[in-house]
């Protein structure tokens, strides 16, 4: 449900952006829709990893649009998507064809903490073996985990959240929330426009020179991204992604600089499954 709420809180695509999604949309579906907000795809669980990637004989492009049953993707699929997850493009081979597509697209991705989903739970108590729950965490894999920039566990929702989510349903409380809802969205556009007039790009663009240039970190920040790379195990790669996400909080406070705290915030957002 949140994941679906996503695409109300950018803005609109550009025409060149338009585009593009139009280009590869009119590969796989025979009447072409009016392309204005940014498509949002849920894969249904027995999707393969052709039908999302892209492939079959034609080599054409992925994108299942079913709706998904609440059942869990095979790893083989999960897997499939780190390539694009990281270069932002889909590379398909076959015997008669070879093509490549742009896949620049934010996974979001949903998993209970074991099999019975009550671990850590105020509501239920888990039942599952400690082998168990490793075989179940396994299914995705480190260098997956590496490209998910933001890791955050959710709590269940009890009887009492339920009671105070119906009462304020209707009336003030719901136009508030209607409110809030606009000056998120607000500030997402306002902060995306900023990064496009500092650096031409999104900070999940930025490499290399280009990062380093835009992500200047001083001596305490610097030293907080080194001590959680220490103490979580982090690759290069993980380093870089969790800098980004320290330049965004920045920006969403309307900062130039990158502060301790906007590190330690990053660091507190990419939680390590336990």
């Amino acid at each position: 449900m949140l994941a679906e709420r996503l695409p109300w809180l950018l803005p609109t695509l550009t025409r060149d952006k338009a585009l593009e999604v139009a280009m590869i949309l009119s590969l796989s579906v025979a009447s072409l829709p009016e392309v204005v907000r940014r498509p949002f795809r849920a894969p249904h669980r027995t999707a393969s990893a052709s039908a999302i990637i892209g492939g079959g004989a034609s080599a054409g492009p992925g994108g299942d649009h079913r709706r998904p049953s609440g059942r869990s993707i095979s790893r083989r699929v999960l897997e499939a998507l780190r390539e694009p997850l990281e270069t932002g493009r889909v590379a398909i081979s076959r015997v008669g064809a070879k093509t490549e597509y742009p896949a620049h697209f934010q996974l979001i991705a949903a998993m209970n903490p074991c099999p019975c989903g009550h671990t850590g739970s105020r509501y239920g108590r888990c039942r599952c073996k400690p082998a168990s729950v490793e075989r179940y965490r396994a299914r995705l894999s480190g260098p997956l985990l590496d490209r998910l920039d933001l890791r955050v566990m959710l709590e269940s929702v009890g009887d009492a959240d339920l009671a105070e989510h119906r009462r304020t349903r209707h009336g003030p409380e719901e136009s508030a929330a209607i409110a809030d809802e606009q000056r998120i969205r607000s500030r997402v556009v306002a902060t995306r426009a900023r990064q496009l007039n500092r650096q031409g790009c999104l900070n999940v663009s930025l490499t290399g020179q280009a990062l380093a240039s835009a992500c200047r970190l001083d001596h305490a920040a610097h030293r907080v991204l080194l001590s959680s790379r220490v103490s979580a195990g982090g690759s290069l790669r993980s380093q870089d992604r969790l800098i980004r996400v320290a330049r965004t909080i920045a920006d969403l406070r309307e900062s130039s600089s990158i502060s301790e705290a906007d590190v330690l915030e990053a660091v507190a957002l990419r939680q390590a499954l336990s």
